[in-house]
């Protein structure tokens, strides 16, 4: 669509511009909050092309909201620990990193394939790994990340970004039921 989507943290907003910079829509209350379409700890932001759904990670609150085309409130889900980076896939998953925690779900990757419904198809990871390249490591030991910091997917591929460096999973996420698999 050409649209671009701009995180505002300090005004507790996403910003929706045309590609001529022209605003389209202002999208969360602009104060900060617990509340449906507030924010606090603003974070990554991703778009569904197939519906124009906008994700947004709301860090401080622990959760996703989405958003239809428009910029109205639809739904959240809770998500364990700080919500860092959100992506969502050709098929309509969403994928979220949650990060910067000690709790369940640090650490980790969740694929969810229906989204509104809380249904978790696969995830990645578990707790932080004591395992670096600083260690001598040199691939991840039982799924762990040691700071993941961004997601992307493409074309049935999951890169997430950490401090162990760039990892590439294959994702198939069948429609249905969660049955998952990541390699």
């Amino acid at each position: 669509s050409g649209n671009v989507y701009l995180s505002d943290k300090y005004q507790h907003r996403i910003v929706k511009l045309d590609s001529s910079g022209n605003l389209l829509a202002v999208i969360g209350a602009g104060v900060q909050g617990s509340g449906p379409g507030q924010f606090s700890g603003l974070g990554a932001v991703a778009v569904d092309n197939n519906d124009g759904s906008i994700y947004v990670t709301d860090m401080m609150n622990h959760r996703v909201q989405k958003f239809d085309s428009s910029g109205n409130y639809i739904s959240e889900v809770y998500a364990y620990a700080n919500p860092y980076d959100v992506d969502v896939d050709e098929s309509g998953n969403v994928y979220l990193l949650a990060t910067n925690g000690n709790g369940a779900g640090t650490h980790q990757v969740r694929i969810y394939s229906d989204f509104e419904n809380n249904v978790l198809a696969a995830k990645i990871g578990n707790m932080q790994s004591t395992c670096s390249i600083y260690h001598g490591c040199t691939s991840l030991q039982g799924g762990d990340f040691l700071q993941p910091k961004s997601l992307a997917v493409k074309n049935g591929k999951l890169y997430v970004g950490d401090a162990n460096g760039i990892h590439v999973f294959n994702v198939n996420i069948p429609s249905g039921p969660p049955s998952g698999t990541v390699t």
